[in-house]
């Protein structure tokens, strides 16, 4: 498959970042699964909190990347977990 020039230029950006997302740890500490409408103010707000407490969130605003599957990633994150959150 090739890509015209301006669609590399348009992905150039998404695929750096792919590339530099470090990968999840062996395990996590905590699922923390919410409500999409709660995804930048309460869950972001205990997601913040849970980390300055040095305790290791999956959260989705953070660890699904543009483009792959939703489902897996969450499959990914609660294999990796210790404690699942419902928010």
């Amino acid at each position: 498959m090739a890509y015209t020039p301006a669609e590399v230029r348009a992905l150039t950006p998404i695929r750096e970042t792919v590339e530099k997302r470090p990968p999840l740890p062996d395990r996590l500490d905590v699922f923390l699964c919410h409500a999409w409408d709660d995804r930048q103010g309460a869950a972001k707000q205990l997601h913040d909190l849970l980390v300055s407490l040095s305790v290791t969130v999956w959260f989705s605003e953070k660890d699904v990347i543009l483009g792959s599957p939703l489902l897996r990633e969450i499959d990914k994150g609660l294999a990796k977990t210790r404690v699942e959150s419902y928010w």
